[in-house]
């Protein structure tokens, strides 16, 4: 089974976002997420409504404001359409606020995080490496041009089905498995590079989902 990526063996790199969430508690006990800069708004209106609930199981006085659950439905919502959520087991755990240097500098004890790692410098593999390394495993010959690579995913250009076939860490599954196509549109042999970025992207999403939160440590 693949493995997530302690934080005691990732350093702190200027890449990396300022904030992380670790979970404390609840269904996701043990995870930590690094926070784009782009949803900290989101994260925080999160935690104030988190805040608000605990207070109100804690201190009878305390009445939940007009509309919270409206509220609290539309920030889940929007973590869930940036792929910062996953599901519904992230709003039903306890999650804390740190700063990314602290959580990686062993301030706090040890905690799974979901890759991928921002500032990561990853391996250089040529269309014809990877031509080879998918002729190897899949038993028939691949061509070069019909090859890319991406951080961790391998993309094949299946000019039959007119797709591309996505496969994850090729280099470390024996088997080279395709996870899922893609068009070509959404893919490095079309797209531009902040398409391709997005489009990783949703492919970890997905990844994650399928083999429960348990990404493969990213290659070096």
């Amino acid at each position: 089974m693949a493995e997530l990526i302690s934080t005691k063996t990732v350093s702190y790199n200027d890449n990396m976002p300022d904030f992380s969430l670790i979970a404390v508690g609840g269904d996701k006990k043990g995870l930590a997420y690094f926070i784009p800069k782009k949803i900290l708004p989101d994260v925080a209106d999160w935690l104030r409504l988190e805040l608000e609930m605990q207070l109100c199981l804690f201190v009878p006085e305390q009445k939940l404001p007009t509309g919270y659950w409206e509220k609290r439905g539309s920030i889940y919502s929007k973590l869930l359409k940036n792929n910062f959520f996953d599901d519904k087991y992230d709003a039903r755990t306890e999650w804390r606020l740190v700063f990314t240097s602290d959580l990686l500098d062993n301030k706090h004890e040890e905690y799974e995080l979901r890759g991928p790692i921002p500032g990561k410098k990853y391996k250089t593999v040529t269309q014809k490496q990877l031509a080879y390394r998918l002729s190897e495993c899949w038993g028939v010959e691949i061509a070069a041009k019909d090859c890319k690579m991406r951080e961790d995913w391998a993309f094949y250009y299946n000019r039959q089905n007119d797709c591309v076939e996505c496969i994850y860490s090729p280099f470390t599954d024996i088997y080279a498995e395709e996870f899922t196509s893609i068009p070509v549109d959404k893919s490095p042999f079309s797209a531009t590079k902040e398409v391709v970025l997005q489009t990783i992207q949703q492919l970890n999403h997905s990844l994650w989902r399928v083999i429960g939160y348990q990404p493969d440590e990213i290659n070096a």
